[in-house]
């Protein structure tokens, strides 16, 4: 969940952060679908108006960690993307490494090797079709991406 107004650090939000303050080394092979907490809040608007019941799922079509990073580039040129790129086996041997040495030091992982595996699969499509027959429709990326990047710019979280 991406956008302006967030008051603490989800991971969604946490990634944009850590490419705005380029901790971000390399650019792992990761795929995920985004949206903006605008967008659901819409959605709810939406379906409470139209009393509806049922699962509506809110999303956009998944977009890849280095396309995000793209999007940031170009409302902060001040960000450096990192020129190494990991592939998906490098990367899912590092989350398992990664994940036990964070368990054995106490610390919260960032990413677990099943999330890993997941993430790197490829598109994972949501289908938004019924909410959509509502009259629903999500955000361009771009919009999002710039005001959560301008939004995080200047709030300190």
């Amino acid at each position: 969940i991406l956008g302006p107004g967030v008051f603490r650090l989800t991971p969604s939000t946490k990634v944009i952060n850590d490419i705005l303050n380029n901790n971000i080394p390399a650019i792992p092979p990761l795929e995920m679908n985004f949206i903006d907490a605008r967008d659901i809040a819409d959605a709810q608007v939406l379906v409470f108006e139209k009393e509806t019941s049922g699962r509506y799922i809110t999303a956009t079509n998944p977009m890849k960690l280095d396309d995000l990073y793209d999007l940031v580039v170009k409302y902060d040129e001040d960000i450096k993307k990192p020129k190494i790129k990991l592939n998906r086996t490098f990367f899912i041997l590092y989350s398992y490494l990664h994940y036990y040495s964070s368990k054995l030091f106490g610390k919260q992982p960032l990413i677990s090797p099943q999330q890993a595996k997941e993430y790197t699969e490829g598109e994972d499509w949501a289908d938004t079709s019924k909410l959509q027959q509502l009259g629903w429709r999500a955000r361009p990326m771009e919009e999002t991406v710039k005001d959560t990047v301008e939004w995080l710019r200047n709030h300190e979280l």
